[in-house]
């Protein structure tokens, strides 16, 4: 993981500040994320080991949304990269990414868990 990635992981001001400051509420977003991040990439894994490219836009684009909205901005870029790989049927580019997203998602778990 580059130290730009790693830089990126979690931007928990911007999303604070999308939400007027109001911490109980990041902490509450913060907490859907942790309990959906898991799930959604088991999904997109999943899609991608059926090689089901439509699965896999699906399920890229949905993370990529979900993280958006807590400012974990490393994940949300992996994931859109994977969506745009997917929509150009780069199938070996979809797989590198997901493995290199797999790293990302651990790193911004531990630094959410930490933060909260």
């Amino acid at each position: 993981m580059t130290a730009d990635t790693q830089a990126n992981l979690w931007n928990a001001e911007e999303a604070l500040a999308r939400l007027g400051g109001n911490e109980t509420l990041l902490n509450r977003i913060v907490g859907m994320y942790l309990d959906q991040v898991n799930l959604k990439q088991q999904q997109l894994v999943a899609a991608i080991n059926a090689m089901n490219l439509d699965e896999v836009r699906l399920q890229s684009h949905s993370l990529k949304g979900l993280s958006g909205d807590v400012g974990a901005d490393a994940v949300r870029e992996k994931a859109s990269n994977i969506e745009l790989f997917a929509k150009e049927n780069a199938m070996d580019k979809v797989a590198s990414e997901a493995e290199n997203l797999d790293a990302v998602i651990k790193s911004t778990i531990a630094k959410m868990e930490k933060g909260l």
